[in-house]
């Protein structure tokens, strides 16, 4: 706000209304949502209204799909694959195309995500500086240790892995020469492999859940990197090198590191008369609430029975009726309501039900 009010003239800051829009990433819970959501309104943003929560993924393909030249090319039916990599959580959503204008689009499955950020990066680096420094890194205080990886962050964000570019340094604090350990006037000697290994260890691990998404549908038309860590040349490199094989385009745009921020926007103009973008999500979890059902021997276990006292109707305690059922391939969940551990299932899924909120409200559908 601060900045607004910096760039923008007085009189039209006093006439505008301001909404808020907060993106998350797709593979946090309705709890942490909420927690988002709240802390942002105790912040003072959304005084009229409640800041909007938007799924990270979503955005990006809201920003691709109606922002970039590059995926014009695309027609209804091709399918989208997201890869939102930033710096803690990488997720990974397919979208079928239903309309271009307006935009549509349904998931293909439910998006997948892991915690394989680009932050993992750097802790792969400071189990490097360990098994080279030993005890030199060891005496090293907490805070000299988060400035060495600060340091070492400037080599991140430049490694290409191109041939031109075979030596990284990074500087460390207090330290002269160790030469068994390749520093050198207080600097950190790294090469090129080494610096690729940091990488493909987490990036491995990025690929595994891009071939777990894709394995679910039946062809991908696209491949989307966006984030943070989507904008690294090297991420782009690997995923490229591995959707050849299967002659799936990948497109990293320019504004890769911004472009759930730019969807985020274009989603929230749309309440002010732009095209709605509908978007049809699979269900994550089960939501539901706790019911007495009339008992039907057969049906509920004995121990869940009890008779009402008023009316001598006979119940089962404790059971679920679903208002959203999670869509599990292999399994068909269609009873009334489960009558063993209800109130275990019910905390498994954090205590979260059914929300009135379409635009928060998971629907379940069975397209591939």
């Amino acid at each position: 706000m601060a900045t607004l009010h910096r760039r923008v003239d007085k009189e039209t800051m006093q006439k505008a209304t301001v909404d808020f829009a907060l993106t998350v990433p797709a593979i946090w819970s309705d709890a942490a949502r909420k927690k988002t959501q709240d802390s942002a309104v105790r912040e003072g943003m959304g005084k009229s209204l409640l800041p909007q929560i938007y799924s990270e993924p979503e955005c990006a393909a809201i920003y691709a799909l109606k922002d970039l030249d590059d995926v014009k090319s695309l027609c209804i039916n091709d399918r989208i694959l997201i890869c939102d990599a930033g710096g803690g959580t990488v997720d990974i959503i397919i979208y079928k195309i239903l309309q271009i204008n307006p935009l549509s689009i349904v998931e293909c499955t439910a998006g997948i995500g892991d915690y394989c950020g680009s932050t993992f990066i750097d802790r792969e680096a400071e189990k490097f500086f360990i098994r080279r420094m030993g005890l030199h890194y060891a005496v090293f205080s907490s805070v000299q240790r988060q400035q060495v990886i600060k340091n070492f962050e400037a080599a991140k964000v430049a490694f290409r892995n191109e041939p031109e570019q075979e030596d990284f340094y990074v500087n460390l604090p207090t330290i002269g020469n160790i030469e068994e350990a390749g520093v050198q006037s207080g600097n950190f000697h790294m090469t090129r492999a080494e610096m690729r290994g940091l990488f493909n260890a987490v990036i491995d691990r990025v690929l595994d859940l891009i071939n777990k998404q894709v394995r679910n549908v039946t062809s991908v038309n696209l491949v989307v990197l966006v984030g943070g860590f989507g904008d690294s040349e090297y991420l782009y490199q690997r995923v490229s090198m591995w959707a050849s094989r299967a002659q799936i385009r990948v497109l990293q745009p320019r504004e890769a590191a911004t472009a759930i921020v730019r969807g985020a926007a274009l989603k929230g103009l749309e309440t002010i008369g732009l095209s709605k973008t509908h978007i049809v999500r699979r269900a994550r979890r089960w939501y539901g609430v706790i019911v007495n059902e009339t008992f039907v021997d057969g049906k509920y276990l004995l121990e869940d029975y009890f008779s009402n006292g008023d009316s001598g109707r006979m119940l089962a305690r404790n059971q679920i009726r679903w208002f959203i059922r999670k869509v599990i391939s292999g399994h068909d969940f269609r009873s009334a309501g489960l009558t063993h551990g209800a109130q275990d299932q019910l905390k498994s899924d954090e205590e979260t039900f059914s929300e009135s909120n379409s635009d928060h409200a998971d629907t379940s559908t069975r397209t591939d």
